[in-house]
């Protein structure tokens, strides 16, 4: 089974018309910490996990590959069995200390089974994963030990993550921005900064901005640090209207749901949020090889590549 998205990953710079007019991140989300990235947010969270007594973690079957990696530095990994978007409770062994990851999908898991679960555990340390879903009731309201989202995936900004640490106040060194950016979100900002200038222009190609995103991505998969926001992101968390960007998300949802190209992905089922706030991306399950390559053909454009989210032949959905 593969999970493709025809909106390019690769975001450019804030189009004008989602700057201003209130709604902002700050708006949104109350008392969070900010980082430069989803990993340095878990970074900052292991003194709250080792308090706990965490020493072992348990990770959903289908995650990114990287994230195994990374955990591994911090505890003993497993892995547990659960449906893609929590159609059942997760059946996960863990014992008491454990700490289990919990990611919302799309924004399109139940939320009640996750919250059911994380209810009926409190002898773990529940770390809810709302990247997918970073302003939906579920991230806001959630009763896990701790609740984080990767920003950069879903707003136009080259860096940023939010923390929350259930039962403990934000430190205040945290809900500052950095002196300076950090060089992955660098290079980050500099491919967005290429993007837009491309796409503006007939003979500009993607080969140089690519570079620079993949190259951004290799610095932040090294990194070994904790790194606060950018002064860039952090200001334009302060400008970005999130709810026009969250219903312009779900129009083109629903648009690419009732699309030419949708219709003739036939075999393909597309993933549709809980709500508005939920709205991530337009998302395809393909089951099927040849159904994948004929998705990826059909909505790759000159500064538009399909993103592929999920990548695992022996899960069935």
């Amino acid at each position: 089974m593969k999970i493709l998205s025809p909106a390019d990953c690769y975001q450019a710079l804030a189009r004008p018309e989602f700057c201003g007019g209130g709604n902002s991140f700050f708006d949104e989300i109350k008392d969070a910490e900010l980082y430069a990235s989803g990993r340095s947010a878990l970074r900052a969270a292991a003194p709250a996990m080792q308090k706990f007594g965490a020493k072992r973690i348990w990770l959903p079957q289908w995650i990114c590959p990287s994230l195994p990696i990374f955990f591994g530095e911090f505890f003993e990994v497993k892995t547990y069995k659960a449906d893609l978007f929590f159609a059942s409770a997760p059946q996960i062994k863990a014992a008491g200390g454990d700490a289990v990851l919990l990611l919302d999908f799309f924004g399109a898991s139940s939320a009640q089974n996750i919250e059911s679960w994380i209810e009926k555990n409190p002898q773990v340390f529940s770390i809810l994963d709302a990247t997918f879903a970073p302003f939906s009731s579920l991230a806001k309201n959630s009763k896990a030990s701790c609740v984080f989202a990767s920003l950069r995936k879903l707003l136009p900004i080259p860096d940023g993550a939010y923390l929350k640490i259930r039962g403990a106040s934000p430190r205040k060194v945290a809900t500052t921005p950095a002196a300076s950016t950090c060089e992955f979100a660098a290079d980050l900002l500099a491919a967005m900064a290429l993007k837009s200038a491309a796409q503006k222009s007939e003979n500009f190609g993607d080969g140089a901005y690519r570079k620079l995103f993949m190259r951004g991505e290799e610095k932040l998969f090294l990194s070994k640090t904790v790194a606060r926001i950018s002064p860039y992101s952090f200001e334009m968390l302060q400008i970005l209207n999130v709810k026009k960007i969250l219903l312009s998300r779900a129009k083109e949802i629903r648009e690419f749901e009732s699309s030419p190209e949708r219709k003739f992905l036939k075999n393909c089922k597309t993933i549709l949020p809980r709500e508005k706030s939920c709205a991530f991306a337009p998302a395809l399950i393909i089951e099927k090889e040849a159904d994948f390559k004929a998705a990826r053909e059909l909505f790759s454009s000159a500064h538009s590549r399909p993103a592929s989210y999920w990548n695992k032949p022996d899960f069935s959905f």
